[in-house]
């Protein structure tokens, strides 16, 4: 899985090479740093040559909006991914109870001068038990016959998923800015929900199972399930869909279906390289569809949370089989469902007060940006 937090998705793609890559192709650094102390020097001096008697108060610039989206453009990239990463993920909290781990958004409110806070359940998980996962075994066996052929795909997907969906639209970094920002700050949400889904529901990774895995790379520190590269992948799959149809009229009909088919094959690698179960990659899909249709709700303003369960319980057996996420000959990312995968159903949806509409102020402001450079 890409553990990309905003000091690294957003950060290690931008900020860290804002001195060399960045400042050579703009001459604008992205982040706050240091120069050489040859410049420092410089700089000092032209400045003591040209600035003259002291003047302070012939120039009073305009006060910013006080916590206003349309300020996130004087922001650095990695401070504006923070921004918004932080507005998402406090709404985002997780509860046990028992054998089931809940995933709720927390909506608050104002009832005249009191702040009100409601819960909504998004989606539910019941980890499969020991014997489901051993049950899973003859597959990994299976699915370690293709790692000749996956091997360079697996390894540069072990650390960037981006290259991947970029090559199937043209995404050029020099173009679509905000189009790479955005995805970069939808996989860190997913990476960092689902970690936390991960150490809630602590599954056993498969070579904990039989010596005879063997992985061909190294096992990640923490729990099988839910698949964290199937859930970034689809988020970053559909998002990416949803912004591209948002903001052009002419879409290849096919796109949709390939991004979707390429979130599942980097899901599906994970399986060959021998550190995640079937069944893992299908929790992770059921929850990077699910965060997908979230993010969408949140740029719409919608006033609806449908509630998913999965369950591992009784797996056994069960493979791999995205196929069914969208409907026949339907390229619309916002009619993707993940209660149409196996061990994933729907409960029920929860309806919000009309005043109290899902939106992200922040994130929109990310997304618009990034339909824009697909107009």
């Amino acid at each position: 899985m890409t553990i990309l937090t905003a000091a690294t998705a957003a950060t290690a793609a931008t900020a860290a090479t804002a001195a060399t890559a960045a400042t050579a192709a703009s001459g604008v650094q992205q982040t706050a740093g240091l120069y050489d102390g040859t410049t420092t020097l410089g700089l000092m001096a032209a400045r003591d040559g040209i600035v003259g008697p002291w003047v302070y108060d012939h120039f009073k610039p305009d006060a910013w909006p006080q916590d206003s989206a349309a300020t996130l453009g004087q922001w650095s990239q990695m401070v504006r991914a923070e921004t918004v990463i932080g507005e998402v993920m406090a709404r985002l909290q997780l509860h046990s109870d028992g054998d089931v781990l809940s995933i709720y958004h927390i909506q608050a409110g104002t009832v005249g001068q009191l702040t009100t806070c409601h819960s909504y359940r998004m989606m539910t998980f019941t980890r499969p038990t020991p014997a489901d996962f051993t049950a899973q075994m003859p597959q990994m066996r299976s699915y370690a016959d293709l790692r000749v052929d996956r091997t360079a795909e697996i390894l540069t997907q072990a650390g960037n998923l981006l290259p991947y969906f970029s090559a199937i639209c043209a995404m050029s970094p020099g173009k679509m800015r905000y189009t790479h920002e955005l995805l970069n700050i939808v996989e860190t949400i997913a990476t960092r929900l689902v970690l936390q889904v991960k150490h809630s529901l602590a599954c056993k990774r498969p070579e904990t199972y039989s010596p005879q895995v063997q992985p061909i790379i190294p096992t990640p520190a923490h729990g099988t399930l839910p698949s964290g590269h199937a859930t970034e992948a689809h988020v970053m799959a559909l998002v990416l869909a949803k912004v591209i149809r948002d903001g052009s009229k002419k879409v290849a009909p096919e796109t949709t279906a390939m991004l979707l088919h390429q979130a599942a094959r980097i899901a599906v690698n994970r399986t060959i390289a021998g550190v995640h179960f079937p069944v893992d990659s299908l929790a992770g899909t059921a929850l990077g569809v699910h965060l997908a249709k979230y993010f969408f709700k949140l740029v719409s303003g919608d006033t609806s949370i449908d509630e998913l369960a999965f369950s591992g319980k009784g797996c056994g057996g069960t493979d791999y089989n995205p196929q069914n996420l969208l409907p026949a000959d339907n390229e619309d990312p916002s009619a993707a469902e993940a209660q149409n995968l196996h061990r994933v159903e729907y409960t029920r949806s929860h309806v919000l007060p009309t005043d109290d509409a899902l939106q992200s102020a922040r994130f929109k402001w990310l997304w618009d940006e990034a339909v824009k450079e697909w107009a």
